[in-house]
C-alpha cells in the first residue's frame, strides 16, 4: 500500500514498507522526555505566578493584566502541548503513517510559542530602554531582531502547515534555520545589553554591587537557557529533522521564558529584604524623585 503526499511542488510516497520501519522509541522518546519536562516547568510556572500575585502590589493594574496573559498563553501552551503528546504517542501507535504528518497542533504551537516569547522579549526591552539611558540604536537592532523572530516564526507556520509532513520540511529549511537563528541572536543581545548596563551601574557601595551581581547572574541564566535550547533545537533538525528531537526540545524552550521573567519579578522581595538601604523600582513604576539617585535607580528598573 502506498499513500503519496504533495508539498510544496515536491511529491513524495509514504510506503508501507517505510512507515512499518519507524522506530517508535527513537522517533518519540526525545518529544516524550520534552513534553514531560514541560509539564514540570509548567508547574514551577504556575507557582510562581501566584507568588506574583501576592507579591506585586506596587506594579500596575495593566502590567499585571499582561503577566496574567502570558501566564493563559502558557497554559494554552501546556493544552497544546498535551494534545499533540496524545496525537503522536497514542495514536501514532495506531496509525504509523501519521507519525510522518504534521498535526495542527504543531502549527499552533509554534504561534503560541513565539507570541508569549515576543511579548517577554519586550518587557525586557523596555528595561533595557531605561537602564541604557534611552539608547536608540540598542533599542532598534533588538526591536528588529524580535520582530524578525516572530515574522520568521509566523512565516515558518504557514509552510509546515502547507507542508504537511516532516519529510516536506526540507522545502522550508531555510526559513526554519533563519527561525532558530534569529532566536538565539535576539536572547543572546538581550542577555549582553542587560549584563552590561548592570555592570556599569556598578558602585564603591557593596550593597548596590551585590545587588546588580544577582542581576547580571540572572540575565546570564536567561539568555544562556533560552539561548543554548534554540541552538540544541536548531541542531537537532539540521540533523534529525524527520524525527520529532526538536519538537520536544521546542517544547521546553517555550516555558523557559516566562519562568524566567517571573523569577525576576519575584526576586524583588527577596532583593529589598537583603539591601535595605536601595529602594527598588517596582517594574511598572516611574523613576525616583531624588536626583542624586536618579541613575541608580533607572538601573535598578529592571527588577
Amino acid at each position: 500500500m502506498k499513500e503519496t503526499i504533495a508539498s510544496s511542488g515536491i511529491s513524495f510516497s509514504l510506503s508501507s514498507m517505510a512507515t512499518d520501519a519507524i522506530s517508535l522509541p527513537s522517533l518519540l522518546g526525545p518529544a516524550f522526555i520534552g513534553d514531560f519536562v514541560a509539564f514540570i516547568l509548567y508547574g514551577l510556572t504556575t507557582a510562581q505566578m501566584l507568588a506574583y500575585l501576592r507579591g506585586s502590589r506596587r506594579d500596575s493594574p495593566s502590567f499585571r493584566a499582561i503577566i496574567c496573559f502570558l501566564w493563559t498563553l502558557d497554559t494554552l501552551h501546556m493544552a497544546i502541548a498535551t494534545y499533540l503528546g496524545y496525537h503522536y504517542f497514542i495514536m501514532g501507535r495506531v496509525r504509523k503513517r501519521s507519525l510522518l504528518l504534521i498535526d495542527w497542533s504543531i502549527v499552533a504551537l509554534v504561534i503560541v510559542t513565539y507570541t508569549n516569547d515576543m511579548i517577554i522579549r519586550f518587557i525586557f526591552t523596555s528595561r533595557i530602554w531605561l537602564i541604557s539611558g534611552r539608547n536608540r540604536p540598542l533599542l532598534a537592532a533588538i526591536i528588529i531582531l524580535t520582530l524578525l523572530v516572530f515574522a520568521s516564526a509566523t512565516g515558518a507556520s504557514v509552510k509546515v502547515a502547507q507542508a504537511r509532513s516532516f519529510p516536506g520540511l526540507s522545502a522550508i529549511a531555510m526559513l526554519l534555520y533563519l527561525s532558530f537563528s534569529s532566536f538565539v541572536v535576539a536572547d543572546a543581545m538581550i542577555a549582553i545589553s542587560l549584563c552590561t548596563y548592570l555592570w556599569k551601574g556598578r558602585t564603591q557601595f557593596k550593597a548596590t554591587n551585590s545587588l546588580l551581581s544577582t542581576l547580571i547572574i540572572f540575565s546570564v541564566h536567561t539568555g544562556a537557557l533560552t539561548s543554548t535550547c534554540a541552538l540544541a533545537s536548531l541542531i537537532a533538525y539540521a540533523t534529525s529533522p524527520q524525527s520529532l528531537t526538536f519538537i520536544g526540545i521546542y517544547l521546553v524552550t517555550g516555558k523557559l521564558y516566562l519562568n524566567a521573567l517571573l523569577a525576576y519579578l519575584n526576586a524583588r522581595v527577596s532583593l529589598r529584604g537583603t539591601q535595605p538601604r536601595i529602594q527598588v523600582v517596582p517594574l511598572s513604576g516611574h523613576p525616583s524623585a531624588d536626583p542624586d539617585a536618579e541613575d541608580q535607580h533607572r538601573r535598578l528598573t529592571i527588577i
